[in-house]
């Protein structure tokens, strides 16, 4: 379910061939199309996310694992590691078992308990499945793994709003089109589960339809769902998004951000200080942004960002009590990282943070956790151990005019 290279098999691939399941994504859709393939580096880590421990020190969960021999399964865990004002302790594991789960997404509700969810190969017949667990901000268990999302689902990503959560994942795959010719996901849906985990409704926001790689982000009533649209005969998607209400269990109406996103290039986050959530995203060479509403109306737009990062977050800058304004940070592929500032109607770009370092950033998951000096450690990847880059962000060059 992630773009990938057609590689080294991550799971029984042969077997998985023969029944046609949708996991055979993870491993075919190339990370550059149309590119000489490349060590895919999601193959020893995937996917990364932060909740807030009981002492407030942030955990960061990350999916990883030793390097596999060519032609064999991945072989992920789900590792924690905290940090506090720029101190990374040293990362244990936490969820331990045969072949890969990941990549894992995590979300955390107001009473402070933490959703844990990401696909499992573990247990899955030769395929997949979506998993998840909850549990107390200490990490003792509520509703621990492995409890089912959904049979043979895929490509889970989990919000929260306020004492409820909501994982949006896919299911299915069709062959043909998209990346490489290697198809696209089947349905996009969610499923809402209280604080302890008990699941209360289950959404289709895009039925048995050429519709995948959902990501969401939760608000103050609402949480947003965006995801990819399969486009005939093109080689980008339609960028869609649509506001979930996790206390009645139903969905606003689909609206397109973008007719022609990068296919998995795109990211959302709630704006706490605006009530607006953002979108980034990039379309051929160039980024883009949307300001969304909590029913999903469009408010702003930026079509001048520079081009964005594969699976890479958004970090939201921490504002003062009546700030009526917002900045966000996320990856650019040269290197840096781009601010955007927000108000409730309005985006403007505000230029690249540069640490001095002209290395890209890898595409398999990142972070970005703000110190008390308002500092930024952007974690990320380096093999399958986690790195970090400090971001000074008081000096952002190449701001524009750019406004939406």
């Amino acid at each position: 379910m992630r773009p990938a290279r057609p590689a080294a098999p991550r799971r029984g691939l042969a077997h998985r061939a023969a029944l046609g399941l949708a996991v055979l994504v993870t491993v075919l859709v190339p990370l550059v199309a149309g590119h000489a393939a490349a060590p895919d580096p999601r193959r020893e880590a995937h996917g990364m996310a932060t909740a807030r421990d009981a002492d407030g020190k942030t955990l960061i969960f990350y999916s990883a694992g030793r390097r596999p021999a060519p032609g064999s399964s991945w072989h992920h865990d789900v590792v924690v590691a905290r940090w506090h004002d720029g101190v990374l302790e040293k990362p244990t594991p936490f969820i331990v078992r045969e072949e890969a789960q990941e990549p894992v997404s995590v979300a955390q509700a107001a009473s402070g308990n933490i959703l844990v969810t990401f696909e499992d190969g573990w247990d899955a017949n030769g395929s997949v499945t979506q998993r998840y667990g909850v549990y107390r901000n200490t990490l003792e268990e509520v509703a621990p793994y492995p409890r089912e999302v959904k049979r043979g689902g895929h490509s889970g990503h989990a919000a929260a709003v306020g004492d409820r959560f909501v994982v949006v994942y896919s299911d299915e795959w069709i062959h043909g089109g998209g990346v490489d010719d290697l198809g696209s996901g089947f349905g996009v849906y969610a499923a809402v589960y209280d604080a302890k985990g008990e699941q209360q409704h289950t959404v289709a926001l895009a039925d048995a339809r050429r519709e995948w790689w959902p990501v969401i982000a939760g608000g103050g009533e609402t949480a947003m769902a965006v995801w990819q649209r399969f486009v005939p005969g093109t080689r980008q998607a339609a960028l869609v998004a649509a506001p979930i209400d996790p206390v009645s269990g139903k969905a606003g109406g689909a609206v397109v951000l973008h007719p022609a996103v990068n296919y998995y290039t795109y990211h959302v986050a709630w704006l706490p200080a605006i009530e607006r959530f953002l979108v980034v995203g990039t379309a051929g060479p160039r980024g883009f942004a949307r300001l969304l509403d909590g029913q999903g109306k469009v408010q702003a737009e930026l079509d001048c960002l520079p081009p964005s990062v594969r699976e890479a977050s958004i970090a939201v800058a921490p504002t003062a009590d009546g700030d009526r304004g917002a900045v966000a940070f996320t990856p650019v592929q040269g290197g840096g990282l781009m601010a955007i500032q927000a108000s409730p109607q309005a985006l403007r770009a505000a230029g690249t943070l540069d640490d001095g370092r002209r290395e890209p950033w890898p595409p398999n998951g990142g972070v970005g956790l703000f110190t008390q000096r308002g500092e930024i450690d952007w974690f990320y990847f380096m093999g399958s151990d986690l790195a970090s880059r400090r971001f000074a962000p008081s000096a952002p060059r190449g701001a524009t005019t750019c406004r939406g």
